[in-house]
């Protein structure tokens, strides 16, 4: 008895260690398309140096709270971001010859955004690489169907 009284002890320790942010789930499927919904709003309203400055706060607002869910919300952002800018830059260098693209939204500038807050949620390397081809995958889906319906002009 004494035994299994130890190991409860030991488990809830181990309970108690987890991050915070992962203790209660949440729809990841509606918080990246919400995410994509605030990038649509952003982005007409500022244009893609405006989805920067959102991010900025927005992953300014993950170090506050090392919230899981609120730094989906940020990479969702950041991903669309990234594709919108890839878009347009194709965008421009049929009309000029040349590409340009948005230094803020190159895939190394991403990392260096998302990996230290990931490293901070205690997430593996595995978990990191799901979690990130998850949002990938979906803030990608619901972007190219914003295009799609003509909600966002990449042109």
């Amino acid at each position: 008895m004494r035994i299994i009284s130890r190991l409860s002890l030991i488990l809830l320790f181990f309970i108690c260690l987890l991050p915070e942010a992962w203790t209660e789930p949440w729809d990841q499927d509606a918080n990246i398309k919400e995410a994509v919904d605030v990038l649509e709003v952003v982005y007409y309203q500022s244009g893609i140096s405006g989805i920067a400055k959102h991010l900025d706060k927005c992953y300014a607002d993950f170090d506050k709270t090392g919230s899981a869910q609120q730094l989906q919300q940020c990479a969702a952002i950041d991903c669309g971001a990234m594709y919108l800018d890839v878009l347009f830059s194709r965008s421009v260098e049929k009309k000029i010859g040349k590409p340009m693209r948005y230094p803020y939204f190159a895939q190394d500038a991403f990392l260096r955004r998302v990996d230290p807050r990931f490293m901070a949620l205690g997430l593996s390397d595995e978990e990191r690489k799901t979690f990130i081809d998850k949002t990938w995958k979906a803030a990608l889906l619901y972007v190219k169907k914003k295009i799609e319906t003509g909600k966002i002009a990449v042109e």
